[in-house]
């Protein structure tokens, strides 16, 4: 019997604003690796494209970490833009559903392989939603 191949996916999220969190929701464990966590201050406005603004984007962001999942911190902060972005394995072909939540402002984009430049928006909050809050906005 042949294995199934694994299928990499890429995640970006980005989210301006507060609390940022993504939850990946599969019938069975999803491996993770190389996830990275970063934040920019001091950004003005309420919307995904005023996260250009502070001049430190995109290339020195003010916090840089490596979380163990795609979650980030509630409550920590204002004016602020935050990216999350890595890659999951599949353990089964499948389907999977993937949920946004954050305040305020944020978009889930989707790429089955390592460019960016094949990434797509399949998920966003056009306003703020509750920590975990994932059916307030159709779009989530």
């Amino acid at each position: 019997m042949t294995q199934p191949s694994r299928v990499t996916v890429r995640i970006a999220i980005f989210v301006l604003y507060g609390l940022s969190v993504l939850a990946v929701i599969a019938a069975s464990s999803i491996a993770s690796a190389g996830i990275t966590r970063e934040v920019w201050t001091g950004v003005g406005g309420r919307s995904i494209v005023d996260l250009p603004g502070p001049p430190a984007f995109p290339d020195a962001p003010t916090i840089t970490d490596t979380p163990s999942d795609f979650r980030a911190p509630v409550n920590w902060a204002d004016n602020y833009g935050t990216r999350v972005r890595g890659f999951v394995t599949p353990d089964t072909t499948g389907s999977y559903t993937f949920w946004i939540s954050g305040d305020d402002n944020c978009e889930l984009w989707l790429s089955t392989d390592d460019d960016p430049a094949n990434a797509r928006l399949i998920a966003a909050v056009p306003g703020w939603t509750s920590p975990l809050q994932w059916t307030k906005y159709a779009d989530q």
